[in-house]
């Protein structure tokens, strides 16, 4: 009995979607169909490609090349940027993510000289980070990004769309007076830190 593994490349159709959504789902990862319904839109009015990987004509993985990335840096500098790589734990470590890339760069190099990422720093993206420096990646020069944002140092309260965090009871005044500035004003936040005995160090 042979055991020839056979890793197939293709550009996502919509046959596909239900399938990588259920497949996902049975690892308790949540990616609704409609996720890759709106892909199959965005690829096709040409803003991305999504390339899905088959294991034996199995669903095993999917990356995005994105050809005008969001990312400032990338944009400017006409990068195209691969994103969203992601591999069914069952077929982790067996050359799926490889070939994914090796995909999608080519497909890249055909149209530009440079090819973006952008990865986590968490250690659940430590297999990402050991991949992407063995195919040649490096940083861009330009510090610890987040949704276009340099992140500063030591930073004390952050504002995440919707969501306002900061870091523990030590920075409680900061983080009351950022949630008085998000639902009434900047103005009235300043009023309120001007009435109190107020310390920074």
């Amino acid at each position: 009995m042979s055991d020839t593994r056979i890793i197939n490349i293709s550009k996502i159709t919509a046959n596909d979607c239900y399938e990588i959504s259920k497949s996902f789902e049975e690892q308790q990862w949540q990616k609704p169909i409609e996720q890759y319904i709106q892909y199959m839109d965005n690829q096709n009015n040409g803003l991305i490609d999504v390339l899905l990987a088959k294991d034996n004509n199995k669903f095993a993985g999917y990356c995005i090349i994105q050809w005008k990335s969001e990312y400032t840096f990338f944009y400017k500098n006409d990068i195209p940027e691969i994103k969203d790589l992601n591999v069914l734990k069952k077929y982790q470590r067996k050359g799926i993510a490889t070939a994914l890339m090796e995909e999608a760069e080519r497909r890249i190099f055909y149209k530009s000289n440079l090819c973006g990422l952008q990865v986590g720093l968490t250690n659940d993206y430590g297999k990402a980070h050991q991949l992407y420096i063995k195919r040649g990646y490096v940083p861009d020069g330009n510090g610890l990004i987040y949704k276009n944002i340099n992140v500063k140092y030591n930073e004390r309260v952050v504002v995440d769309g919707n969501i306002v965090t900061s870091r523990s009871a030590g920075t409680a005044i900061d983080f009351a007076l950022e949630i008085i500035s998000q639902l009434l004003g900047s103005k009235k936040s300043k009023e309120i830190k001007d009435e109190i005995v107020y310390s920074k160090k």
